[in-house]
């Protein structure tokens, strides 16, 4: 059997469902090592050879999904994963909204092997696509988007999703300052970098320094929806400059687009809730049977939907 769409969707929701009753207590490792050890075993069963792309940590932090793990049946390695058994393990210890299961699968070297550091990230629709460079300075960034959105007798003011950081204060700023409006999120990178394509007559832009591997899963969803990714590396120290050059990524100032962020045009991104988030809804208790809400995106169809699913609870 090859890997359906729906046998990765059975994966992140097990792994959601595994981390689901740990919810609220206050305590991040228990919910990612249950999430972890649920995906490990659930991939493991699939006849496919994979290989963890982006994963948590390096070889010797098990019982993360490390970088370079092999799983499936297969000793020949066809696919490459990037995971996040639980994207917001700190909100779901806490009881908060934005704890997300996510995979996202793709050909054999399709990802990028981004370093575990901040990256500076941006997202756009088709309508705003080819207008700036990550390089411009930020105000420039926003004069293009609000010019194109004239043109487009788009009288909406300027919207930007951001993430409610101390080090984006001069960016919020600088929205405030145009009249733009600002939408913060405080946990979960990935779903709301795909609010410019989802919501895309509400939100025109994600901007945002966050870390580099959820970055590459969200280049994962943004191509197979069709929109505009643009990332840069933001190493912090001499230690990480360090890291990326012995990676081989000499040049910092790189800009990474959505094609090399993620080269393969097959690629499935899943995504279960454990909390509620805005797009996809939390899982509940209903009956004698629990509800898991899933978003699946696929390049071959460049579109996404969103997948209830009834769960015996045994």
């Amino acid at each position: 059997m090859s890997h359906s769409m729906l046998d990765i969707v059975d994966i992140t929701e097990k792994a959601a469902l595994a981390s689901y009753s740990h919810v609220g207590m206050m305590d991040k490792e228990l919910i990612d090592a249950a999430a972890t050890n649920v995906m490990r075993e659930e991939l493991n069963k699939l006849n496919h050879g994979y290989r963890v792309a982006i994963g948590e940590g390096e070889m010797d932090e098990a019982p993360m999904l490390y970088i370079g793990e092999k799983l499936g049946q297969s000793s020949i390695i066809e696919f490459d994963i990037a995971v996040d058994p639980i994207d917001g393990t700190t909100p779901a210890s806490k009881g908060q909204d934005n704890a997300l299961s996510v995979i996202a699968v793709t050909e054999k070297d399709g990802f990028l092997h981004a370093p575990d550091m901040y990256m500076k990230k941006s997202v756009v629709s088709p309508k705003f696509s080819g207008l700036f460079s990550l390089n411009d300075d930020f105000d420039s960034i926003l004069s293009k988007i609000s010019e194109r959105k004239i043109k487009l007798n788009d009288t909406s003011p300027l919207t930007v999703v951001i993430q409610d950081r101390k080090r984006h204060e001069e960016y919020i700023e600088n929205i405030q300052r145009r009249g733009g409006k600002v939408i913060l999120f405080n946990d979960g990178d990935i779903l709301n970098g795909l609010k410019p394509l989802i919501e895309s007559d509400e939100v025109d832009l994600f901007f945002n320094i966050g870390g580099a591997p959820e970055g590459v899963v969200l280049g994962a969803a943004v191509k197979c929806l069709g929109g505009e990714m643009q990332a840069q590396l933001y190493p912090q120290n001499e230690r990480e400059r360090k890291r990326c050059l012995n990676m081989g990524i000499a040049d910092l100032k790189k800009i990474y687009f959505t094609e090399d962020l993620v080269k393969s045009e097959k690629i499935i991104f899943v995504g279960t809730a454990v909390t509620k988030t805005e797009i996809i809804q939390q899982i509940k208790k209903v009956r004698n049977r629990y509800v898991t809400h899933s978003i699946i995106v696929d390049s071959q169809n460049k579109s996404f939907r969103l997948i209830e699913n009834y769960h015996a609870i045994i």
